[in-house]
């Protein structure tokens, strides 16, 4: 997957003030030529479609789904294979969707005329008598929720077993929608670790990817936080952040990374979506 990797030009400011003129903020744009990969060939998803395009070839049902922010697609193959398509797929061969299979290809039905394709790797699926509940927010990822508390170290080291970090939450639609999780699950305080923190000697707030918090516009700390210079982010229920020990054993929001991230590279930053943009 090519990627563009776009240096901030102005210094940002963070919450708690400056950020030093030595760090720079990443912004990780998809392209669209290696972001999705074949999962099932004649095979087609009937997950909720965000869109429907008729186009000429993968490329650009590729680039449709970019732009729409889909997580997985559909593209019909009828043309090439020479198989007849029903009328509704006759004027869209790419189907974009907002979220990818992960409940063990559930939804995914033998199609002679579509291949499936998705951000997410084949085996991207929760093992049965997992602790964790692996949701698709859509247009947005994939997520899973631990309700067994651990503190704020083991709870990385678990979402890296897993394929990912603890959760981004810097922006609006991540705030407002991840306590969702939090919400479903009655063995909680209404708390939840996520990928926020300030520990050791630093003197910024950073997600899990080293972004400083002032990167991002989004701030959703609750009334008079953050109370301390020093701790981890928790996401609470009522869709703010606050700031508890990081010792303390809490349930936990990983995010799982795309294929493509979930592997870094020597020298590279993982791949994410444009959180500078408050996706």
């Amino acid at each position: 997957m090519e990627t563009a990797y776009l240096l901030c030009s102005t210094i940002l400011l963070s919450h708690l003030g400056s950020i030093p003129a030595n760090i720079r903020c990443s912004q990780i744009i998809y392209r669209e030529e290696k972001s999705y990969r074949l999962i099932r060939s004649r095979a087609r998803s009937t997950l909720t479609a965000l869109s429907r395009r008729n186009v000429s070839d993968l490329k650009k049902c590729k680039e449709f789904a970019v732009a729409k922010k889909a997580l997985a697609f559909n593209f019909g193959r009828r043309i090439s294979d020479g198989v007849a398509a029903k009328s509704e797929y006759n004027l869209a061969n790419c189907i974009a969707l907002g979220c990818p299979e992960v409940d063990g290809f559930a939804d995914l039905v033998y199609d002679l005329r579509f291949d499936y394709y998705s951000l997410y790797k084949a085996d991207d699926n929760p093992l049965n008598g997992s602790e964790k509940t692996r949701t698709c927010v859509p247009t947005v990822g994939l997520f899973e929720f631990s309700d067994v508390p651990k503190d704020f170290t083991e709870a990385r080291k678990d979402c890296a077993a897993s394929g990912g970090t603890l959760a981004h939450i810097a922006s609006p639609e991540r705030t407002k929608l991840l306590p969702n999780l939090i919400e479903n699950n009655l063995k909680t305080d209404g708390r939840a670790f996520v990928g926020l923190s300030r520990r050791g000697k630093g003197t910024i707030w950073k997600n899990e990817f080293d972004d400083p918090l002032g990167c991002f516009d989004f701030r959703g700390w609750a009334r008079r936080e953050p109370r301390s210079r020093r701790g981890c982010v928790a996401l609470d229920k009522d869709r703010t952040w606050t700031v508890v020990s990081c010792d303390k054993s809490l349930p936990f929001i990983c995010e799982i990374l795309p294929t493509i991230s979930a592997t870094r590279r020597k020298g590279q930053t993982p791949v994410r979506e444009n959180h500078m943009k408050n996706k």
